[in-house]
């Protein structure tokens, strides 16, 4: 008998390890894929874009947009996925007003449950539209190589920089394609 609880609790720990790590997970934000999108009839309607990767316990993005002490946006973003079938999923917020971004602050912190209140499961991504970017470039030169562009550039400062994305549009439309 001794022999056959630690085999039934080995069993049970393997069948539920996935529950109890998800448990303590908390929604990522997916970096890469924020994005202020404006309005092309009226720009200065803006909406925030991102990605994220999801779990499977019930949690929730806190999505607060702020220029100085006026918020103009405040969402709270169900990520619960009970069946996780992508790596990440996007979410893009409601509308919200901003002529001049270059005040903005928008602030994306996961909780856990069922409302953004209490304490958040993880750090907040700050967002501060208009801020200095954590990269200087001294070159950046575009050649047309038949019918490619070669692009290369060279920077001198990178602060905590993961990679660069460069996006293409055949008309000035704001409809890009990552390449």
């Amino acid at each position: 008998m001794k022999k056959v609880i630690p085999i039934l609790l080995l069993f049970f720990s393997l069948l539920f390890i996935d529950k109890v790590q998800a448990q303590g997970s908390c929604p990522q934000i997916v970096y890469s894929s924020f994005t202020i999108t404006a309005n092309s009839f009226n720009p200065c309607q803006k909406r925030i874009s991102f990605d994220y990767i999801p779990t499977v316990e019930e949690k929730r993005m806190g999505l607060l947009v702020t220029n100085g002490t006026t918020t103009l946006l405040s969402e709270c973003v169900d990520v619960t996925k009970k069946r996780i079938e992508e790596p990440s999923y996007s979410y893009t917020s409601g509308i919200f007003t901003a002529c001049n971004t270059s005040g903005l602050t928008i602030t994306i912190t996961p909780y856990n449950g069922a409302s953004c209140a209490g304490l958040a499961c993880g750090p907040a991504a700050v967002y501060l539209a208009g801020a200095t970017l954590p990269v200087s470039l001294t070159s950046f030169t575009a050649n047309r190589e038949y019918n490619k562009v070669n692009l290369q550039w060279q920077t001198d400062i990178e602060i905590n920089s993961q990679g660069f994305a460069i996006e293409k549009s055949m008309k000035m439309t704001g409809n890009r394609s990552l390449l």
